[in-house]
């Protein structure tokens, strides 16, 4: 899968598809129905919210709780998937939405097709502390704007041991970078005084530095975002070939439907065996 610079900043028209525009369409009354607008779904939708349920903190990763909660739920689809880290002072819930995944997994394919080497990252995996709260790094990662080209992020809560601690400490994962337009929007509106949104950039982030140092292989294991499946991946680019301009919350709800339809284990895939093939 190639993302050339047209190709990763603008989706192209598609051929028109009947079901898949019906699909949009019947998303676009109920958005406007249900929410009035795209803004509405995060703020009066239903979450999913996922609580670790093995015995063990070693055990409790979150994707193993997600797994479970995507193919019992009833719900045909939720505003986001939400989390708490009991590590830190900071107590809201994280957030990400499918769309995160998504645009993150477009960004990590662009990031190590066309990024800089990754020895400009610098990482701190030393630090005596790094067991309990885990590594931190200063990564770059790439944008999907002209305007910024790519961003710095100050990276915190890397699992790096094997340890009762770990996927806390990935749950407590946080990539500051300001700067960043997805952001401010959130603060604009005051979604961010409700939860903590994990945008694309820190999960690719997340994914990046997985990737860059599989010698510690439990950045991988405890990942706590889904990486979405190929069949996945595609749907979604189909959708924004019928509809380039399709909003947020209506494509939210088309990407849980085909969600439900797939199951968690076709829609998602494990980080642990993922090779990017930039050939």
């Amino acid at each position: 899968m190639k993302y050339g610079k047209k190709t990763f900043f603008k989706t192209e028209k598609a051929e028109r598809n009947e079901e898949l525009l019906e699909i949009i369409r019947e998303a676009k009354e109920h958005v406007k129905k249900e929410y009035g607008n795209s803004r509405g779904l995060l703020k009066k939708g239903n979450f999913m919210l996922i609580t670790p349920q093995e015995e063990t903190k070693e055990k409790a990763r979150l994707l193993s709780s997600l797994r479970d909660r995507v193919n019992a739920s009833t719900g045909s689809h939720f505003a986001a998937i939400l989390y708490r880290s009991e590590l830190g002072k900071d107590n809201r819930h994280r957030a990400f939405t499918l769309i995160n995944i998504l645009e993150a997994k477009k960004l990590l394919i662009y990031e190590f097709e066309n990024g800089r080497p990754s020895v400009e990252d610098k990482y701190y995996f030393d630090a005596p502390q790094v067991e309990q709260e885990g590594g931190h790094a200063i990564i770059t990662i790439a944008s999907r704007t002209v305007k910024h080209i790519r961003y710095n992020l100050s990276v915190r809560g890397i699992p790096l041991v094997k340890n009762k601690f770990m996927n806390e400490i990935a749950a407590s994962f946080t990539a500051d970078h300001p700067d960043c337009p997805i952001k401010l929007f959130f603060l604009k509106y005051g979604i961010d005084t409700m939860m903590v949104i994990r945008d694309e950039h820190e999960i690719a982030g997340y994914w990046k530095i997985a990737l860059n140092k599989k010698e510690y292989p439990i950045i991988a294991k405890c990942n706590p975002f889904p990486f979405p499946s190929e069949a996945l991946s595609d749907y979604d680019a189909a959708l924004l070939g019928q509809d380039p301009e399709l909003n947020g919350a209506a494509r939210n709800i088309c990407l849980w439907r085909k969600v439900k339809k797939l199951g968690y284990d076709n829609s998602f895939s494990n980080l642990e065996n993922t090779v990017i093939d930039i050939s």
